[in-house]
């Protein structure tokens, strides 16, 4: 039944997609919302350090492992006490603070900033959490499905592309969007947890999912449907002229498609085989490593709780020299991504690598900063270069077919 613009029959259906995407939209929006509060109305006050730690991936909060600040400060002749990274804020990736970085120390002045209608609540920058955006640019696709479901349901039915590809509607736009969304969030999270930069952040962040992804899909669509009714230039009967306009529709189609989805899958993909790849250069440069003797500065283990699993990961820091110089590093072997190991295993690797041991480290003779306590080639970086392989050959065949749709988009026609 269909009252006014709506389908009423479809409201349970499209209720999860709205349910799903506002359970993260909600607090998102509210934490970008909090922001902007703060950089309108918080006041800046003098204030001094009483605490600081720089980033410290063994620290057992979470929030102190990018750094933490503890600062006191008064308002009216009352002393407040807060940190850096603020306490009440929302959970979840933040961009780093540039105060972490700087060259401060117990008892230094530092500018703090309060609401003067709490000023319990405070910070040391503030500023909107550009972060959020990433989760919103990822959700909005979802809530766009609800509301197109309860509003317009022919929309979604899949129909014929042209050249045999089924879409929604027929057209590219909705899963372009989806998957330009997918792309534009994972990349611009990790920009955002990259730079302190805020502001250029929080621009970029809001202009993703209203004005960037939907430019770009709007014009992809408008492409695509002058491939429909563009002249080819060849004097042939109208009926094969517009055989070859259709045809040269659905490749522009196929075109749009394969290219959003192969940015998708190849971006997942490369993150991961990014990883295993650094692992296997490393292995071939540690050949040529040096060895020296390393004492081993700290040694603890981290347990991951992720619904019923767990796993642990061994963080070593050891420090070593090399002629006078005195150098410290916490990595392990040759990824950059440390991996989670069982009970049994994190607890043997500890042994071996325990607080004040002396223990063998390889260092770069070109760079001695780069070092590595196992060089050795472990089962589970194989087993993992297995698995991700069959992942990076179908991310080659969609460029592959990317490409060859691109040649017959702009050369054959």
């Amino acid at each position: 039944m269909r009252t006014g613009s709506f389908y009423l029959k479809n409201f349970k259906e499209a209720f999860v997609w709205f349910a799903v995407s506002l359970m993260f939209l909600i607090p998102m929006c509210w934490t970008v919302l909090s922001g902007c509060i703060q950089v309108a109305t918080f006041v800046p006050a003098e204030g001094r350090i009483n605490e600081i730690q720089g980033p410290d991936s063994f620290a057992k909060e979470e929030a102190r492992q990018g750094g933490w600040i503890e600062y006191t400060y008064e308002v009216a002749g009352v002393p407040y006490q807060g940190t850096c990274p603020p306490e009440y804020s929302f959970g979840m990736p933040r961009q780093p603070f540039p105060q972490h970085t700087m060259a401060l120390t117990a008892g230094d002045p530092v500018r703090v900033f309060y609401d003067p209608e709490n000023p319990r609540e405070s910070t040391l920058e503030p500023r909107v959490e550009a972060t959020a955006f990433m989760f919103i640019t990822f959700t909005l696709p979802f809530l766009l499905l609800g509301w197109l479901i309860f509003t317009r349901p022919e929309a979604l039915q899949i129909q014929d592309a042209g050249n045999g590809m089924m879409l929604a509607g027929g057209k590219i736009s909705f899963v372009a969007y989806a998957l330009l969304s997918a792309v534009g969030s994972f990349a611009f999270g990790f920009y955002a947890m990259q730079t302190p930069d805020w502001k250029s952040a929080t621009l970029l962040g809001a202009l993703l999912p209203v004005v960037i992804i939907p430019g770009i899909v709007t014009g992809l669509q408008k492409w695509v449907d002058r491939g429909q009714g563009e002249a080819t230039g060849r004097k042939l009967p109208s009926i094969d002229s517009e055989a070859i306009h259709s045809e040269k529709a659905g490749i522009r189609k196929q075109l749009v498609v394969w290219i959003c989805v192969s940015l998708f899958w190849c971006g997942i993909t490369g993150i991961f085989a990014s990883g295993i790849l650094t692992y296997w250069v490393g292995v071939v440069q540690g050949k040529n490593y040096v060895q020296t003797e390393a004492m081993v500065i700290r040694s603890e283990i981290q347990v991951s709780q992720r619904g019923t699993n767990t796993s642990y990961t061994v963080q070593v820091e050891y420090e070593y020299e090399v002629g006078d110089v005195a150098y410290v590093s916490d990595r392990i072997d040759f990824g950059w991504m440390k991996m989670g190991q069982s009970r049994k295993r994190a607890n043997d690797l500890k042994k071996v690598f325990q607080t004040g041991a002396r223990v063998p480290v390889f260092y770069d003779p070109a760079d001695p900063q780069r070092a590595v306590l196992i060089r050795e080639v472990s089962l589970m970086r194989i087993l993992l270069t297995v698995f991700i392989t069959p992942f990076v050959l179908i991310g080659g065949y969609m460029i592959w077919k990317t490409v060859s749709l691109l040649k017959r988009c702009f050369l054959d026609f």
